[in-house]
């Protein structure tokens, strides 16, 4: 919603004792609701999934376009299949190893588990093998009109291969074909990862601002809307941006 005076009505109907968490998909100014910022807004890269096969590959940046022909003559084969229920599974387990080693946090293994269990077709693996090798893994999530870059692991081997290519771009044929509109790869930072953020832009997605996380809870507005004008610096620019 880009309305606060839409989402405080919703908010204000809304029969709830606690406070409410709010992380809205676009910017939007809630402090004048009362809301106070807690997290500052990121920028996730949002790929459009319309038209056809030949328009997604048109869409390709170049160097994009030439590491998936690269890994489509390595002799690759690509497997899909429902996420495994298997908290010990190779992919969840070389996920957390990959956060420590780089520093970052993604959903805990149980998290994902529990999604999973929840919407069994809806996250599909996929895994490139080279000979009877696993190279690559890629977990996307399906849910509403669109899907989710959840978690990709390569090996050594498979970076040499363009494996993750491979995936990522099958993985995006298939969310088409099954009627998603969108695929979101994730937040993007060039600042820190700028190889992952060349890698998810270079699928032709753009930039989406969102609307940072906020916390409202009624019985103390007037408190947070005087804490949340105080604070308004960690949302600088977040009503203007996009």
């Amino acid at each position: 919603m880009h309305d606060p005076e839409t989402l405080w009505r919703h908010l204000s109907s809304a029969r709830t004792r606690g406070p409410v968490i709010v992380s809205p998909d676009h910017p939007v100014d809630l402090a004048v609701a009362g809301a106070v910022p807690l997290v500052s807004p990121a920028t996730v890269a949002r790929l459009d999934l319309a038209g056809s096969d030949d328009l997604l590959m048109a869409g390709l940046h170049q160097k994009w376009r030439n590491r998936l022909r690269h890994a489509q003559g390595q002799n690759l084969r690509v497997t899909r299949q429902n996420m495994p229920d298997d908290p010990r599974h190779w992919l969840l387990h070389a996920e957390t190893a990959q956060q420590r080693r780089r520093g970052y946090r993604n959903w805990p293994p149980a998290l994902t588990i529990a999604w999973t269990r929840a919407n069994r077709s809806g996250a599909k693996l996929f895994t490139a093998f080279a000979g009877k090798e696993v190279v690559a893994g890629l977990l996307v999530l399906r849910h509403g009109t669109g899907g989710t870059y959840h978690i990709g692991h390569t090996t050594v081997r498979g970076r040499q291969m363009s494996a993750q290519t491979l995936l990522l771009w099958s993985a995006m044929i298939w969310l088409r074909r099954t009627g998603a509109e969108t695929l979101d790869l994730g937040i993007i930072n060039t600042e820190d990862a700028p190889g992952l953020a060349r890698f998810k832009l270079g699928t032709g997605a753009v930039p989406h601002r969102l609307g940072g996380t906020w916390a409202w809870w009624p019985p103390v507005t007037p408190l947070l809307g005087r804490v949340a004008r105080l604070d308004k610096r960690l949302m600088q620019g977040l009503w203007t941006a996009n």
